[in-house]
């Protein structure tokens, strides 16, 4: 058995090694192609232009090709006396994109639009070029009967992009120059051959899987080439599968990120184009790439300098499926390609706002170590950072996101051509570091962009519409937008967001906070990770500081002057009672409660039970919370010390003992018998400590 495989796979070896001699060598004849300058073959124009109306004897010429109306050609064969009349349509809209093997990582589909948008230009932006031609650089043609070589050659690429992924055929990719050839051919303006370019970007996507491959298309100038590829195209949309499949090789970009500063920022303006202005698959695949590569802060900083976060915006809040005023009417293909952007928006977003959150603590860490010192003991450090106190839309917006603003002490944490790396863990402890430090009336730029967009408020429908959708992208794109909001929240005004009304469809009206105390229940989606993504949102609202440095924070009024400033709160304490009170009145006692007592799942409920106690911790604060809960019989009964004792999960222990931190904390507010700054205090977690408690809550009750 092992001969015969042994057998078939040099068999396919050798036909893999004919296919890419074929490639190189394709014969042809001289009365039917001429060569061009970079030695690709092409028709003669005397064979390809043929009238759609020339008859012989009745019959249709061979190899006609026609035009209707809506722009689609018809090929018809000759008809014989055995054989009916053929026809075969094919398309040539810029986006109507052949079909390809499925990447494990993606599951977007292309879908043609209703209408197409006249080309610009092929080699800029503003051309008075007529359409015949710009045809050949935009969509391009492909004739299938009789073949031409070009239509040879976009085969064989169709035959050979299956096999790229295999390492396997990766030594006769290198041993026969496949790389320089499809350079050559991804050279639009030389070869004027759109559909030839699409194919040959596809074929070097999947060979951009390996990563040897993906380092030496760098090494030869092949991003650049990548760039240089006309839009709008069919082959930009090839383009924005390449830079995906580019991204997902660290070592790959680290080598783009010390190119020329330059070529990064031509990087970033094409992918932002793609967001814009390409089709659905293109968007999609540019919006994967900037998930991946945000961890770069070249890339970053090049993404916000060049408005981005807008354009990433606005890829999601103008699908039809995130309208709240009349229902979408789309087919499920369209309807289930609009659910796969909103998610890979919303993964999107996470990593743009975890990047900027590790450049923000790493701000305010040093400003605390450098300004500490020289501050009198017992007072709270302003760790603000001035240049980020411009508000969204001035004309500095920009400047502060670029890298002009970004310390060099932080610029030397992270070098620019090295991926920034987080845990779970990392982001939740620099969320404490901002709510700690950070002054009450301090801005964060991203944020306030995200706030002045009506980001927050989109991500909690997107978060609610998710309840009536059913795919398997669901969790994923309710756990990332709760993962933006646990980011986002340390600022005052998110929170103030998430208690306000929030329309949802069929003139629907709730708060934002129940929708997050929603998905912490779990009733948007039964998966553990969205209940803790869920949790730390609450957590982080809940248990703010009650007193944090700063003034008022103010608003102004819409039809008036600067002068005509109100006040929305005038300080933290207003706010953090504003926060209790809505996940009071939003049945979040209750949900805490619950979330407490878990067992199920069991790898996932002594977590779950750790970050419901820290939320309720938080929430006891509230005096009028402190009352309800004393009263309940969890803690007049003696169920949490019960709870206290061992873990659900033994390998669990570590979760278990986070949960009994927070309930001694929990405990020994709601008995009254809280040390001063319970913020800041680590309480010894024991058992007669607890048992203690215990008693004092259970005489509290019967006196």
């Amino acid at each position: 058995m092992g001969k015969v495989s042994s057998t078939l796979h040099s068999r396919f070896l050798g036909k893999l090694r004919t296919v890419y001699l074929w490639v190189h060598l394709s014969p042809s004849s001289a009365t039917t192609t001429k060569i061009t300058q970079n030695g690709l073959l092409h028709e003669s124009e005397e064979e390809m232009d043929v009238d759609c109306n020339a008859t012989l004897n009745g019959d249709v010429l061979e190899g006609d090709i026609c035009k209707d109306t809506y722009g689609l050609r018809t090929v018809t064969r000759r008809r014989s006396v055995d054989r009916p009349l053929e026809t075969k349509q094919v398309s040539t809209s810029p986006f109507a994109m052949p079909e390809s093997p499925p990447h494990p990582h993606s599951s977007i589909h292309a879908t043609p639009p209703v209408a197409l948008i006249a080309p610009t230009s092929a080699t800029g932006e503003c051309s008075n070029s007529s359409w015949a031609e710009m045809e050949s650089y935009v969509i391009g043609n492909i004739q299938m009967y009789p073949p031409t070589l070009a239509t040879r050659q976009i085969l064989i690429l169709r035959y050979l992009t299956p096999m790229g992924e295999y390492q396997e055929c990766l030594s006769h990719v290198f041993e026969h120059n496949a790389l320089e050839l499809i350079l050559k051919y991804i050279n639009v303006r030389e070869t004027r051959d759109a559909r030839l370019a699409f194919e040959a970007l596809k074929y070097l996507a999947a060979l951009l899987c390996h990563k040897k491959f993906a380092i030496e298309l760098i090494n030869m100038q092949g991003l650049q080439r990548l760039l240089e590829v006309p839009r709008p195209s069919i082959s930009a949309t090839g383009v924005s599968m390449c830079l995906y499949y580019l991204a997902y090789c660290e070592d790959a970009i680290e080598r783009v990120c010390l190119l020329p500063r330059h070529i990064i920022t031509d990087l970033v303006r094409y992918s932002l184009w793609l967001l814009e202005c390409s089709h659905d698959s293109g968007r999609c695949h540019a919006t994967m790439f900037f998930g991946l590569s945000f961890q770069f802060r070249v890339i970053l900083e090049e993404f916000d300098a060049q408005d981005g976060l807008r354009k990433l915006y606005n890829v999601v809040s103008t699908l039809p499926i995130l309208s709240v005023e009349e229902e979408a009417t789309l087919n499920d293909d369209e309807e289930c390609a609009a659910r796969q952007i909103v998610r890979h928006v919303c993964m999107a977003l996470k990593r743009y706002f975890e990047a900027h959150l590790a450049i923000k603590a790493e701000q305010v860490k040093r400003a605390t170590l450098r300004d500490q010192p020289m501050s009198p003991p017992g007072s709270v450090v302003d760790c603000s950072v001035n240049s980020f106190d411009s508000p969204p839309g001035s004309p500095n917006f920009s400047a502060l996101m670029s890298s002009s603003h970004i310390t060099s002490q932080t610029q030397s944490a992270w070098p620019p051509n090295k991926a920034m790396k987080w845990s779970a863990e990392e982001v939740q402890e620099r969320v404490n570091t901002l709510l700690e430090f950070m002054p009450f009336r301090a801005h964060w730029a991203p944020v306030e962009e995200l706030l002045r967009l009506g980001g927050v408020t989109l991500l909690l429908q997107i978060i609610a519409f998710t309840y009536e959708w059913n795919y398997s992208g669901r969790a994923d794109t309710v756990r990332s937008a709760l993962d933006v909001l646990s980011i986002c929240c340390v600022m005052p005004r998110v929170q103030s967001v998430l208690c306000e009304r929030v329309e949802l469809p069929e003139e629907s009206v709730t708060v934002g906070m129940n929708i997050v105390i929603g998905a912490a229940e779990g009733e948007i989606a039964a998966d553990p990770d969205v209940q803790r993504a869920a949790l730390n949102v609450i957590a982080n609202c809940v248990c703010a500081p009650i007193h944090r440095v700063g003034g008022v924070i103010g608003r102004y009024s819409a039809a008036g002057s600067s002068r005509k400033r109100t006040s929305a709160y005038r300080n933290s304490e207003e706010l953090i009672s504003r926060v209790w009170e809505s996940v009071r009145s939003n049945n979040g006692i209750m949900v805490l409660l619950q979330l407490m007592t878990v067992k199920t799942p069991i790898t996932d409920a002594d977590s779950l039970r750790a970050l419901a106690c820290r939320a309720l911790a938080g929430l006891a604060r509230s005096e009028t919370v402190r009352q309800i809960i004393s009263k309940l019989p969890m803690f007049t009964g003696g169920q949490i010390q019960t709870l206290l004792r061992d873990p659900i999960l033994q390998d669990k222990r570590q979760e278990h003992v986070k949960f009994q931190r927070h309930a001694l904390e929990l405990l020994e507010r709601v008995s009254g018998k809280a040390k001063p700054h319970g913020n800041d205090v680590h309480f010894d977690v024991s058992l007669n400590n607890i048992h203690r408690l215990g008693l004092a809550l259970h005489s509290m009750s019967s006196s």
